[in-house]
């Protein structure tokens, strides 16, 4: 029997996530022949070690990451950790011959990614990177619906969408304050949230072709060099446009918002949550599309398409991508998204900051 038992580098909130993702994975029938054990979680943070573990059931703890690392009969590593250590575990679990989920942004620049994925090369091993979004049964939907309805749709004119989210610093929802210090979090709301609305758009859309940026410093908070809005305009290689903003302001909310213009038609998006929204609606000409009208309509086509197991963690995306990385481990087979996904991505952002900083339109 196969074993996979992973070790946790991080416990903070979207450690919980992927626990009791994993946690759903133990014993399901989907996996019947392999022995999953989330084994050890490790944090230098007391209180978030013993609120993990009270959620999750996991027994075996330590406060020195390396241990997670060091342990040879842990084989999958989850680096969940602030972005300014990435790298640093990411470079020593792969020595160590260990396959590894690392969430996003993989890393601070574009060289530090190239040098995680030379080293994952190097050891032979498996690593996907966490951009959820691509987990999400509403955008895997929405890109269904413009592939069905292509030729009556025609050619995408623009995509809108706003990113609006409360600032992530031990706020109503962050337990953590990790991401106001810039040499923990390296940049703000565009860097640490709205990679995954670029790799989004890509996935949906296909690759940007160039963009122009600005990116602003507005509240105190940002004066340390964390921007807290961002806003992109973008053209896709199809000849499609595209703006994207990003928010990050003190109000309780994390919501998305989708507004998509074809020749002939449109899909909205309203107030995206990750287990809700509050419409989705769109047109062909004169014609009102049948779209689904609930998040649950939604995710009970997406399991059954995808022929996926229903798990009620209450973290479905989340859910899906663990479900989907430990899957490839078992088959041995490249994990998505991949790293290469992961630097695409960041080299959008980077990009942007540059359009930003020089006031030009940047080719990618």
């Amino acid at each position: 029997m196969k074993e996979l038992n992973i070790g946790f580098i991080g416990a903070g909130l979207i450690s919980l996530a992927h626990g009791l993702s994993v946690k759903s994975l133990i014993n399901n029938p989907f996996f019947k022949d392999v022995s999953i054990t989330l084994k050890k979680v490790a944090d230098i943070d007391q209180s978030a070690i013993e609120r993990f573990c009270n959620i999750t059931g996991t027994k075996k703890t330590t406060t020195n990451p390396m241990d997670i690392i060091n342990d040879d009969s842990i084989n999958v590593v989850y680096i969940l950790t602030p972005t300014r250590y990435h790298k640093e575990f990411f470079l020593s679990a792969a020595e160590k011959g260990k396959h590894i989920f690392c969430e996003k942004p993989l890393a601070f620049s574009l060289s530090d990614i190239k040098e995680m994925i030379k080293a994952r090369d190097k050891n032979n091993i498996l690593a996907q990177v966490g951009l959820v979004l691509r987990f999400c049964p509403i955008f895997w939907y929405i890109k269904r619906i413009i592939e069905d309805n292509k030729q009556e749709l025609g050619k995408l004119l623009t995509a809108i969408m706003i990113d609006d989210q409360e600032w992530p610093i031990a706020g109503s929802t962050h337990v953590s304050d990790w991401r106001k210090d810039k040499s923990a979090a390296h940049a703000g709301c565009l860097f640490e949230h709205s990679i995954h609305d670029v790799d989004i758009l890509e996935y949906i859309f296909g690759s940007m072709k160039d963009l122009f940026a600005r990116i602003r410093y507005i509240s105190p908070e940002a004066q340390a060099g964390l921007e807290d809005l961002a806003i992109l305009n973008f053209e896709f290689q199809n000849g499609g446009t595209g703006v994207l903003t990003s928010i990050w302001h003190k109000i309780r909310r994390d919501f998305r918002h989708l507004e998509l213009y074809f020749e002939n038609g449109n899909l909205i998006l309203q107030n995206y949550t990750g287990l809700s929204f509050k419409s989705l609606k769109g047109k062909i000409r004169k014609r009102k599309m049948t779209l689904a009208s609930s998040y649950k309509e939604i995710k009970k086509v997406y399991i059954e398409t995808n022929n996926l197991p229903n798990l009620k963690t209450g973290v479905d995306t989340y859910s899906y991508e663990n479900f989907s990385f430990i899957k490839s481990i078992i088959d041995e087979t490249p994990p998505y998204p991949s790293l290469e996904i992961g630097l695409r991505a960041h080299k959008i952002i980077e990009s942007a900051y540059k359009s930003s900083n020089t006031k030009k339109l940047i080719e990618l």
